[in-house]
């Protein structure tokens, strides 16, 4: 958004890049910045509080990718909708934090949610991911126990990125 504000994305549609190069481009470095954010936050829940995970590190950090890919579509599928950079970051909040909050478990478990509200929570890939989160950091799960769960993140992925390169 900030790109078309400043009016640097015609220079880069002009040049010979491919929307979906464009879309990678983006994606890769903020990519590589949340791994390090999981690797921060394991550590320092390791450290700090003591909370020691049960599973593989590296399954947990290969299952994530797919979740962050996710995450970093739709911020930029949100950004092939607006002009400001103000509208965006709203429109994020409501449909990305604001609902990985209160909809994906983390705070009040889906199962205890109005049936309604439990067929909006389907639509979150915060509640798969953390659906794998717990079974790979607090059982020790495997990729068999995740497999559903991944494979619906798969899914939320590949349309936004889908969808994203479209737009653009």
């Amino acid at each position: 958004v900030r790109e078309k504000e400043r009016g640097t994305i015609e220079i880069l549609r002009a040049g010979p890049i491919r929307p979906a190069a464009f879309i990678v481009g983006k994606l890769l470095p903020y990519g590589l910045i949340c791994v390090f954010d999981l690797l921060a936050v394991v550590i320092a829940g390791a450290l700090v509080f003591g909370v020691t995970m049960q599973g593989s590190f590296l399954l947990l950090v290969l299952l994530s990718l797919p979740f962050l890919l996710a995450g970093l579509a739709l911020g930029l599928l949100i950004s092939t909708f607006v002009d400001s950079l103000q509208v965006a970051m709203y429109l994020a909040f409501l449909v990305s934090i604001l609902p990985t909050n209160l909809l994906s478990g983390f705070v009040f478990p889906v199962s205890l949610m109005h049936r309604l509200v439990q067929l909006i929570a389907d639509l979150v890939p915060a509640r798969y991911f953390l659906t794998m989160l717990r079974a790979i950091y607090m059982k020790g799960a495997g990729l068999d126990a995740v497999l559903q769960p991944l494979l619906v993140i798969l899914l939320f992925a590949a349309v936004l990125v889908g969808t994203s390169v479209e737009r653009l």
